[in-house]
């Protein structure tokens, strides 16, 4: 995941700030690094802070980045709503509104294509197609509108 990817760079930018001119790491004395364990440790802390198990203030401690990886978060949970959304009204469309309107989505059949398939006219398949895209928008809409 992207967002998990750009705290780690963050987090090693941050990291880099304690090395001296020469690039070599300063260990303070008794501290001991296993860096297979620590990017261990960090992954189960980012991806529950993520799935929300834990709060993103464990991930990182700079309370600007914790509130831009939050709205970031934030998103990425939206987003992830909204597709299940989507994806539910699709499979809940008839077989035949499915048959029409998922190849078109994932772009593996045109217009031309279908129309013949149906043994219809092109105009035909895109009035079909228009008013199924118009009802899953409407949907979407009305949809997110209840959960404002």
């Amino acid at each position: 995941m992207r967002l998990i990817y750009e705290i780690k760079a963050e987090k090693e930018r941050r990291r880099s700030n304690h090395k001296d001119e020469l690039g070599v790491r300063i260990q303070n004395l008794g501290n001991y690094s296993n860096p297979t364990a620590d990017e261990a440790v960090l992954d189960v802390m980012l991806e529950g802070a993520i799935n929300g198990l834990n709060s993103a203030e464990d991930a990182l401690s700079d309370p600007a980045l914790v509130q831009e990886f939050k709205r970031r978060e934030y998103v990425i949970v939206m987003m992830a709503d909204e597709y299940a959304s989507f994806k539910r009204h699709l499979h809940a469309l008839s077989v035949k509104e499915q048959e029409l309107i998922i190849p078109l989505l994932k772009q593996k059949k045109d217009y031309y294509t279908l129309a013949e398939e149906a043994g219809v006219s092109v105009p035909v398949v895109r009035r079909k197609a228009s008013h199924i895209h118009c009802e899953l928008i409407s949907y979407m809409e009305n949809y997110f509108i209840e959960k404002l």
